[in-house]
């Protein structure tokens, strides 16, 4: 039997799944791990988190499958975006915990460089449509001015599905996917912008160099192997950021096609061949996985988190079932319809694109 190994690290947990050459799912599992959040608008996740449950999922896929090492023919991965992850030129992480996309500390860095550029001029380059300095190349700016002794001794800023890339093959690559989201990212030259790079005032040598999502990164190297309980050399994809694999998995990579996504936050996508720009409603576009196409994308950006939310403060009585999510669903059921006039505003991470501030929060009236 020959088997893919597919990774999705996403907001909350990894999802890992096993499929046959046919692309029918064979087994399915999820790890979650913590984000931690604290003043100053930190969301921040531990990458050795993200590699252990790597590998507490891959044990438990094949353990409950009859598949065997020697069936996994390559190995994938999609990882939620926006990440910068620091590694030094011996591939040492240096940092204990990285900022995630929903991240906000680099506000003063993002303003500072909208002084020199016009902020519709690099959104109509970029297609970055959520609020700026959410977006990775503001993060590194942030650390240079933070933390410059982890800036000056970092190799490569990676992305989170790029970390894990590395520690699988020993290679620091990224994919157009993914570096549509750095914030440099030109999305019609296809590469990074000089001089955008140069305003922001980062060496463009911290950044991994692109290749397409399809490309062999590398084969899997005898430590990951041994820890994941898989055979050396296995040939590892570069994979994409989240939203454009998701795409890719719905069916959505020709022209015009579109799908809604519910995860830990939550989107509708169209795929085009063409960016699709608009400053006043500021849809964020994403190089698509797929080659010459893009994602435009609008969204929220608290959606499962925001269930999880609930489930922690409201309902943790309920954590010692398997899926205290199907608990809560059961008495949701027993409400009435509109909830007895109750009414719960789910913005727990902060406005996107189509809110009127990013500043807006949760909240419960009625």
């Amino acid at each position: 039997m020959q088997c893919i190994l597919a990774y999705d690290l996403g907001t909350g947990g990894v999802k890992a799944s096993l499929f046959n050459k046919d692309g029918k799912n064979i087994s399915y599992t999820f790890i979650e791990y913590e984000t931690y959040y604290s003043i100053g608008g930190y969301h921040e996740q531990n990458p050795n988190d993200w590699f252990n449950a790597i590998i507490k999922a891959t044990n438990q896929l094949m353990n409950s499958s009859d598949t065997l090492p020697a069936d996994i023919m390559g190995i994938g991965l999609s990882g939620h975006s926006l990440g910068i992850v620091p590694i030094d030129c011996n591939g040492r992480l240096l940092v204990e915990k990285t900022p995630i996309w929903s991240d906000t500390r680099a506000k003063s860095q993002a303003e500072t460089f909208f002084k020199f550029v016009n902020y519709a001029t690099w959104y109509y380059k970029t297609g970055n449509g959520f609020p700026a300095h959410l977006y990775s190349i503001f993060k590194i700016a942030w650390c240079k001015q933070n933390q410059k002794e982890i800036y000056d001794n970092t190799y490569k800023f990676l992305g989170t599905k790029d970390y894990i890339n590395y520690l699988l093959t020993n290679v620091a690559l990224t994919d157009y996917s993914y570096a549509s989201g750095s914030g440099v990212y030109d999305l019609l030259d296809k590469k990074y912008c000089d001089e955008y790079i140069q305003i922001i005032g980062i060496e463009k040598n911290k950044l991994p160099e692109i290749i397409a999502s399809s490309e062999v990164i590398g084969m899997l190297q005898k430590e990951a192997a041994q820890k994941l309980g898989l055979i050396e050399g296995i040939p590892v994809v570069c994979g994409g950021v989240d939203n454009a694999c998701m795409s890719l998995g719905a069916g959505c990579f020709e022209q015009g096609d579109t799908y809604a996504s519910l995860g830990s936050s939550a989107w509708v996508t169209v795929a085009t061949k063409k960016p699709i720009v608009d400053f006043q409603n500021k849809p964020y576009v994403w190089a698509h996985c797929v080659n010459d196409m893009y994602i435009p994308s609008v969204g929220v950006f608290s959606s499962g988190s925001s269930l999880k939310w609930v489930k922690d403060n409201f309902f943790s009585d309920l954590n010692h079932y398997d899926n205290p999510y199907a608990k809560i669903d059961e008495l949701a059921e027993q409400s009435p319809v509109g909830a007895k006039g109750l009414v719960f505003c789910p913005q727990l991470a902060g406005g996107s694109s189509i809110d009127i501030s990013y500043n807006v929060r949760g909240g419960f009236f009625g």
